[in-house]
């Protein structure tokens, strides 16, 4: 070719349709269809508040294209472009002139005008350099020729890894290739998509006959896969003859030439051709004129790593000739897409045409066109325009219909393609009460209750959608996402979704608990931004925010619990499940306590208790009676604790409020933290042997005593406090007078081996062995000598029944014998031994013995003891001795 270009991946390369050349309203910016699509949205964007009329198609007023006269806008729809323009230089014809002139150029035979006519005036290519010869940019690699060439090794230029090949066909209306059968044909068999391209000559004839004589001379397409479309090689004038580099035509007049035979060749082909140029020349003859950027362009540029600047209109080539020098014969090309993006170019596929065809046609919602196909929108994209809408395409999203409806609107005034949306990646659908239309970044939703409005992929959209959409509890979008620096909210028909990026998406419904969210000032009160979203179990539902919970139930309506220690307290228990339940009232603070109810209970907080839980029932009650913290009974030591299933006690700061279980009755007692509480609990507490209070502590005088289950405990300034079972030992000790007895009050506790127990007393013992029962010794006297003799380790033992008294005497009897004592004689041990034995035969105290004055006393060979009539001595060798006084 005389210059070099390429085809752009637009719809051309990438959609890879013909591209039809398009009036001034689809020009960007210059009509409502394409300004709607390519605006960026405003910092504010406002959604159409319109609402369909009729289901399922909801519709607004079409987009109406700007017009524009030919002459003021070359681009202007093609059928209105004069078929036959007549270039001038100043004012004067010159066709004819130009006519005869290619004539004597060509010679009288009207022979092939040779080298000067296929030769390129390159005026804005670099020098050449050696390398251009061996340069090959990556990519699907190409060649075009011309008669030059001769007939091409087609199978060499293939295995050196050409792909495609463009073929010159004609020039003017005067020349043929005559090596263009030959190479065209070769190419192909060589396994090349090929296709054939006209050089012009535009000031000798019209765009039509041009194109007329190129279709009929190898410039015919076929949608074979094989044959790429037509080209139209235009470019610098190599006949000085013809004129300057323009041809001396003006920018207008090359713009309407050139659409003249592109309209023509499409009539005739049903492609518009690609367009071969430079950008330079471009710029000089056509006035940098973007009207062709919907025809595939190959772009010259002797260059390398890039073509460079391309004509205005085309974001991207489709081919680029980057050299004439090699390192394929004629010139080197490379198409800009994959081998696959090139056998749609030469199939002509229109995916666009293909949806309006599956969607009906002029028959369907969208109707007749209204402006031909458009591309160079963002990624390549492209569209055309109908009465009711338009088709989209992307390579990324295939080709969808956005109407002129309400959702189309929105869709508008958020920036099209532009736009957060970006491109529909389906059609816009609908039942009898709604529609949806789902794009790259997100969908957009109508109702008859509601207004069209987006709702976009990401932190909101995600959530909404996971919670059910438009089926869930919110329902449809009220309005747009709306942002702040450091918050996004959408609202929904059944409430709002938050998204914060410390908290993420979550919603807050128009429930109980989003009207007291509401209340208590959103997300700028003590609650903030949610973290997660309302959930509901048996107990109720409850929603987490930044500061706190919102708890509901039917019977106290929506409570906040704060993040505090009582909030978090009640969490821990297990929250609206807990035995605690729903929150009835706010927290509530005093100097230095808190506390907040609970349907179950109530939570109390002191700074030096923490948080403890008083469960409603006999112990709050009791505890409330007293006045709570300021009472009796003080603030919470611990939580209230539960036994099977029953409360059974609860520790404050000054006592014990308990009741067991096990009985029928509501009675609860207390344990105060006094000496007797000290002891009770050092014992065990309930768990140990005296068990459950039956009452509470009493105090007489100087003593106080407190009844249990399982005994009393008894407490003096002189003795303290010591426990009483209720047994053996202590019945005995009641039995005897209990406090007021010889015995007095307990100075221990009960003390048991294996099989006896022993309680100390102030005024004496009590012993128990599982022979003797329980039996009291007392202090003093007896007591004295039977404890001096080794008590109950002593040859004695245990006592085995009480100490008696007469008006002179006393006497007590023990597993091993007695002791006895006598007014003005003594006291001392009868043991059951031979001595007691005769002691006893003769009388005891009252026979001639008399009361014994000492305690029988053994050496190693004899044994003797004394009483009031005599002495009674015992030897292994003698036996008994008697003496009497």
């Amino acid at each position: 070719m005389l210059a070099a270009a390429v085809l752009t991946a637009s719809l051309v390369g990438s959609l890879l349709v013909p591209a039809a050349l398009t009036s001034a309203a689809e020009q960007p910016g210059s009509g409502q269809g394409s300004t709607s699509l390519l605006a960026s949205p405003s910092a504010s964007p406002t959604a159409s508040t319109g609402q369909p009329t009729a289901l399922p198609q909801e519709s607004v007023a079409p987009v109406t294209p700007a017009t524009a006269s030919a002459s003021a806008v070359p681009g202007t729809p093609i059928a209105s472009v004069p078929a036959s323009p007549s270039p001038t230089v100043s004012g004067s014809p010159l066709q004819d002139d130009i006519l005869t002139r290619l004539k004597e150029a060509q010679g009288a035979n009207g022979a092939h005008m040779g080298q000067g006519l296929e030769k390129l005036a390159r005026q804005s290519a670099p020098d050449r350099l050696s390398a251009e010869a061996t340069y090959m940019p990556p990519g699907i690699q190409g060649l075009d020729v011309s008669s030059h060439q001769g007939a091409v090794n087609w199978q060499q230029q293939r295995s050196m890894g050409a792909q495609f090949a463009y073929v010159k066909a004609t020039e003017a209306t005067t020349y043929l290739n005559p090596e263009f059968a030959g190479q065209y044909s070769g190419a192909r068999n060589a396994g090349m998509i090929r296709g054939a391209y006209h050089f012009a000559i535009p000031n000798v004839s019209s765009g039509a006959a041009q194109a007329a004589y190129f279709v009929r001379n190898g410039g015919a397409w076929s949608g074979d896969g094989w044959t790429l479309p037509p080209l139209l090689d235009i470019e610098y004038n190599p006949y000085s003859s013809l004129g300057n580099t323009c041809y001396n035509m003006s920018a207008s007049d090359m713009i309407l030439w050139i659409a003249d035979f592109s309209n023509n060749v499409y009539a005739l082909t049903g492609r518009y051709p690609a367009i071969y140029t430079t950008t330079d020349w471009w710029t000089q003859c056509t006035g940098n004129t973007p009207a062709f950027r919907n025809q595939p362009l190959h772009i010259a540029s002797y260059r390398t790593v890039s073509p460079g600047t391309l004509p205005a209109g085309w974001a991207k080539y489709d081919i680029w000739q980057y050299s004439s020098l090699g390192p394929f014969v004629g010139d080197s090309n490379v198409f800009s897409g994959s081998y696959a993006e090139l056998q749609a170019l030469a199939s002509g596929f229109d995916p666009i045409l293909q949806k309006y065809g599956e969607m009906g046609g002029s028959s369907s919602r969208l109707g007749n066109q209204t402006l031909s196909l458009y591309c160079g929108l963002a990624a390549g994209g492209c569209y055309r325009q109908y009465d009711g809408g338009q088709i989209l395409w992307s390579g990324a999203t295939g080709a969808n219909a956005v109407y002129f409806s309400s959702i189309g609107s929105v869709w508008r005034s958020w920036g099209g393609v532009d736009g957060r949306l970006g491109y529909p990646t389906s059609d816009e659908s609908c039942s009898t009460s709604a529609c949806q239309q789902s794009f790259q970044g997100g969908s957009i939703y109508w109702s008859t209750a509601t207004a069209s409005a987006p709702v976009f992929r990401g932190g909101i959209g995600t959530r909404w959608l996971t919670m059910g959409g438009p089926s869930s509890t919110l329902g449809y979008p009220t309005a747009p996402e709306s942002c702040t620096a450091t918050a996004c909210t959408q609202a929904f028909q059944g409430g709002k979704i938050i998204w914060t990026d410390a908290t993420g998406a979550w919603a807050v419904t128009k429930s109980g608990i989003g009207s007291m969210w509401t209340t208590l000032g959103a997300e700028n009160g003590r609650l903030g931004y949610p973290v997660d979203n309302e959930s509901c179990n048996p107990g109720g539902c409850i929603q987490n925010f930044q500061g706190g919970s919102l708890a509901w139930s039917a019977a106290t309506g929506a409570v906040p619990v704060w993040n505090s220690s009582i909030g978090w307290k009640w969490r821990a228990q297990g929250g609206l499940l807990s035995q605690l339940g729903a929150p009835s009232k706010t927290e509530t603070c005093g100097a230095a306590s808190c506390r907040q109810a609970y349907s179950g209970g109530e939570i109390f907080w002191a700074q030096d208790n923490g948080a403890k839980i008083v469960a409603a029932g006999e112990i709050s009650k009791k505890w409330n009676a007293s006045q709570a913290e300021n009472g009796r009974f003080g603030a919470p030591l611990g939580d209230t604790v539960f036994c099977n299933g029953k409360e059974c006690y609860q520790d404050f700061a000054r006592a014990r409020i308990l009741k067991d279980p096990d009985t029928i009755s509501a009675a609860f007692g207390v344990m105060w933290h006094s000496g007797i509480g000290a002891l009770w609990n050092s014992m065990g507490g309930q768990q140990a042997r005296l068990g459950y209070p039956t009452g509470e502590e009493s105090c007489t005088g100087n003593a106080c005593l407190q009844s249990f289950k399982g005994g009393t405990i008894y407490w003096t300034p002189e003795t303290g406090q010591w426990a009483i079972y209720t047994g053996s030992i202590g019945n005995l000790w009641r039995a005897l007078g209990a406090s007021s007895s010889r015995l007095g009050y307990p100075t221990s506790n009960e003390t048991c081996g294996i099989d006896s127990c022993k309680q100390s007393f102030r005024g004496g013992d009590v012993l128990w062995s599982r022979n003797t029962g329980a039996v009291a010794v007392y202090k003093g006297g007896i007591g004295a000598l039977w404890a001096s003799m080794g008590a109950e380790s002593s040859r004695l033992g245990f006592p085995t029944a009480s100490e008696t008294c007469g008006a002179t005497s006393c006497a007590q009897s023990f597993v091993g014998g007695e002791i006895l004592w006598a007014s003005g004689v003594g006291m001392g041990a009868v043991y059951n031994s031979g001595i007691g034995g005769l002691w006893r035969s003769n009388g005891a105290q009252t026979g001639f013995f008399g009361f014994p004055t000492n305690s029988e006393t053994c050496s190693a060979t004899e044994c003797w003891q004394n009483f009031q009539g005599g002495s009674i001595t015992w030897s292994p060798a003698a036996g008994y001795t008697i003496r009497r006084y």
